[in-house]
């Protein structure tokens, strides 16, 4: 969904075409294809900041869906102080996109600063790059961060990939906003 409201219906209609007239999340088509098939439409850079959007767009689909997993809206999470909300936040998302998604997805805090490692990643499965690529899951965290903490942007960095070769997607999440 997150994808559709950032392409467009038409735009949507013919990235599907790309892939054969099947639609994305149907079995076989997988989320690497598609954003593969986003850069090949729309360039990378252009491709990548679409991927990006889609997965902050993403979010509020992915809290909708599995509210009661996440409980990011329950009153013990509204009350919390904002880094342990955001800790546990963090902690939540990657439990859920654990057993929802089947992905292996570990959370980590070090030096003041929190960590996501992917082993299992569904946006560069059988990509090749020299650069990380996963900006949708650099959207998605994104924009939970800044949800809550009512807007404030926290910068998030995939600091390895594993289309570059590397052992799992790694994304450092920065504790502190940028004022």
């Amino acid at each position: 969904m997150g994808l559709i409201e950032i392409l467009g219906d038409a735009a949507w209609e013919e990235l599907c075409l790309s892939l054969g007239g099947a639609t994305p999340g149907e079995e076989g088509i997988e989320l690497s294809r598609v954003l593969a098939a986003m850069r090949g439409a729309y360039g990378e850079n252009a491709g990548f900041g679409l991927a990006q959007r889609a997965g902050s767009a993403s979010f509020k689909y992915f809290q909708t869906q599995f509210d009661d997993q996440l409980k990011l809206t329950s009153l013990e999470m509204r009350t919390r102080l904002l880094h342990a909300r955001l800790r546990e936040g963090l902690k939540s998302m990657a439990a859920c996109l654990n057993r929802e998604f089947w992905m292996d997805v570990t959370f980590e805090e070090c030096e003041g600063d929190w960590y996501w490692r992917v082993k299992d990643c569904a946006e560069c499965a059988g990509s090749k790059s020299q650069e990380p690529i996963c900006y949708f899951t650099v959207g998605l965290i994104q924009e939970y961060l800044g949800w809550s903490a009512g807007s404030k942007f926290h910068p998030v960095e995939e600091t390895a990939c594993i289309a570059r070769g590397d052992e799992a997607c790694e994304f450092h999440i920065s504790r502190e906003p940028i004022d």
